[in-house]
């Protein structure tokens, strides 16, 4: 008997400094660590979002090879979708549910843990912040809430180590995987670019010369609007006085900056040479030799057409006598969203270069 009040004794000693303990130590606890990627948003993303990528760069997957896995049927990287996992004592047994899924922003978790005392149910979440050139701010934190009196164990807890030397971990691991992905697939696209420059046709023919006459506009970026505003004017324009155009609507671009995407440019027509309309702006196109190259496909990606026109002319010993004109073909409404079928025909006007 005495011993069971010894005994009883002690549980009830625990018991008060479990209270104790518990109305002094913090019920909430938190990890954060960052990374900064060099690598594009959505790339970053598809990696954290989807369970499948998520094993591939995980901390804890070295800690047990062997770990058991399962994950649910709904779509991975979806709300709803679940990762778990049953392994050693270094990885444990728990679930993962995402309850939350903004594509190239943030993606949430809800954490469920087999402990001694049940269960824990904390929070983790992946949140992205694109910095542009700068590269992607990747930040991977962990929230959690331990009720009254168990958060007494708080106090005894190293969050910052036990957590967070793992997502430290993981991020380098995650950091190496995309950036190493981003680079790849850059060569690819570098590859396929300057493949696709070398696949046009250039036809040269003599130009016996036109004036472009339209509205003017400097470092243009943001092409639609442009254009549809300046087509408007230049058209009702060119119906008032009854002139006959030589070409469809085009840009004639005069200077072209690389960095900020822009060009200084005139949206209208072409012309006879020395037409003239009043209120809008005009380039004489001398005679000379145009070449021309038939592309087929969306405005912003004509890059390579112009890349392989400059490798033409640097190849037959052209220089430029002239502007660069963009003749529209086909309204893109008429090929109901079939960009193959839109055709823009770019024109270099160029002299052969004296040797």
């Amino acid at each position: 008997m005495k011993a069971l009040k010894i005994v009883g004794g002690i549980i009830v000693l625990l018991i008060l400094v479990l209270v104790v303990l518990g109305l002094i130590a913090p019920k909430d606890s938190a990890v954060e660590k960052k990374v900064t990627i060099n690598a594009p948003a959505d790339l970053v993303y598809a990696q954290v979002a989807k369970f499948e990528n998520f094993i591939a760069w995980s901390p804890w997957n070295s800690k047990d090879p062997n770990m058991e896995t399962k994950r649910n049927e709904v779509a991975d990287g979806e709300v709803g979708a679940t990762y778990e996992w049953k392994g050693n004592e270094e990885v444990g047994e728990g679930k993962q549910e995402i309850t939350k899924a903004e594509p190239n922003t943030r993606v949430e978790h809800q954490l469920t843990f087999k402990i001694p005392m049940g269960e824990a149910t904390p929070t983790s979440y992946f949140n992205i912040e694109d910095k542009g050139e700068e590269g992607v701010e990747l930040a991977w934190g962990f929230n959690s809430t331990s009720p009254f009196p168990w958060n007494a164990f708080n106090l005894f807890m190293d969050m910052e180590t036990s957590v967070g030397n793992d997502y430290e971990t993981g991020l380098a691991a995650l950091k190496t995987r995309c950036e190493e992905m981003a680079a790849a697939a850059a060569a690819a696209e570098a590859e396929k670019e300057e493949k696709a420059s070398t696949n046009y046709n250039v036809a040269a023919s003599d130009f016996e010369g036109m004036s472009f006459v339209g509205v003017q506009g400097e470092k243009i970026s943001d092409f639609e609007a442009f254009y549809t505003s300046s087509f408007q004017k230049v058209g009702a324009a060119m119906g008032k006085l009854g002139l006959k155009p030589l070409t469809s609507a085009a840009g004639c671009i005069t200077e072209w900056y690389q960095e900020e995407m822009a060009a200084d440019m005139i949206a209208g027509w072409g012309f006879k040479t020395g037409t003239r309309i009043p209120g809008l702006q005009f380039n004489d196109i001398p005679a000379c030799t145009k070449l021309t190259i038939d592309y087929y496909g969306e405005y912003d990606k004509v890059q390579p057409a112009h890349d392989a026109m400059d490798n033409y002319m640097k190849a037959n010993g052209y220089t430029m006598a002239g502007p660069v004109v963009e003749e529209y073909i086909t309204d893109p409404a008429e090929a109901e969203g079939d960009w193959s079928k839109v055709l823009t025909k770019i024109h270099y006007f160029a002299n052969k270069s004296e040797k």
